[in-house]
């Protein structure tokens, strides 16, 4: 597989795919299982440059629930990763050359969800944190268009502004 990381400007088509997307899911699993459908990542904070991917957090109240019906995802299009590297974590992608969705599923409770969605809303709040954060992915992809190195390039900026945001959100509480 060669795929190569692009970095865009915000696409204000980006939160309505997301809504369609949410709608597809919702149609093929039902509501039983699915607790809540989260827009993440930086496709979900307007004004941020991403790669074009619609990242989606999926809460369940059960994994095994969920591994039952992963023929109904796959029916959508998505390939299933399994954990993919992190325990407690069901990754699905649309795509395989061109990604275009990445779905991250946790049982409600995991400390991943609030994870994520404190680090998206953070970004939505400090626009400043926001806009270092698109230097960096620019600076990134130019270093390196191989997503490993890509992912790599951003973590020390995305751990160290997770606990930040973690602190925000319990002080916004």
């Amino acid at each position: 597989m060669n795929r190569r990381v692009i970095v865009k400007e915000f696409d204000d088509r980006w939160p309505a795919m997301f809504k369609d997307e949410k709608q597809r899911i919702f149609s093929a699993l039902g509501t039983q299982n699915i607790l809540a459908i989260h827009h993440i990542g930086s496709t979900s904070v307007p004004g941020l440059s991403a790669k074009p991917i619609i990242d989606i957090l999926m809460e369940v109240a059960c994994l095994n629930r969920l591994d039952n019906s992963s023929d109904k995802i796959a029916a959508l299009g998505y390939i299933c990763k399994g954990e993919y590297g992190l325990k407690g974590r069901r990754y699905f992608y649309r795509g395989n050359e061109k990604r275009t969705h990445h779905l991250h599923t946790y049982q409600q409770g995991d400390v991943s969800i609030k994870r994520h969605l404190a680090f998206r809303d953070y970004l939505l709040a400090h626009k400043d944190v926001c806009q270092r954060y698109a230097e960096i992915k620019r600076e990134a992809v130019i270093a390196s268009d191989i997503p490993k190195d890509y992912q790599q390039y951003k973590s020390d900026f995305i751990s160290s502004f997770e606990q930040r945001a973690l602190v925000w959100l319990q002080s916004q509480e």
